[in-house]
């Protein structure tokens, strides 16, 4: 088990490191793994350090894995052991794509563990609440896939909505 405050710092020394692995606020970071503490983990510290977070769909064949990752332009796919091998593949692809992260115990040059491990649990500065935050690709049921973009003010908004309807 984890508590609060030992997640928050595990999520702060993985936006410094992946800030140090040569992610820059704006770069644009895939997700194709199960859910986990290693996923909502990094879905946190891509927020915290400026980074647009694009979740995919793990349930989708590999040309549209490739076309989504080709229309947002990611510099990084993380992937657990069941999406490595594609991401290997796609990236001698994509020219964009440049960075393999293993998570869920997958193992690549640079694994979220080994990016928490190198970075210090310093806080960074607030994003401007008009910068992207998360682009979200769309079921494609009339046609293909679009990625829809939210900023951090759309992020605030949709929780401040939660929070009052939950009480």
């Amino acid at each position: 088990s984890l508590s609060w405050a030992r997640t928050v710092e595990r999520t702060l020394r993985l936006a410094d490191g992946l800030l140090h692995a040569g992610l820059m606020p704006g770069s644009r970071v895939a997700i194709l793994a199960a859910n986990g503490v290693d996923y909502f983990e990094l879905s946190y510290a891509l927020l915290m350090a400026g980074i647009v977070m694009v979740p995919l769909n793990t349930r989708l064949a590999p040309p549209e894995i490739e076309e989504q990752l080709a229309d947002c332009g990611a510099q990084a796919l993380v992937a657990d052991a069941a999406f490595l091998p594609l991401g290997a593949e796609l990236a001698d692809r994509l020219p964009s794509l440049r960075l393999l992260i293993g998570c869920n115990g997958a193992v690549a040059d640079h694994t979220l563990d080994s990016l928490r491990a190198s970075g210090t649990p310093q806080e960074l500065p607030p994003r401007p609440e008009s910068d992207l935050a998360a682009i979200l690709y769309t079921g494609g049921t009339t046609g293909r896939p679009k990625g829809v973009m939210l900023s951090h003010r759309a992020l605030d908004h949709d929780l401040a909505c939660i929070l009052a309807d939950i009480g």
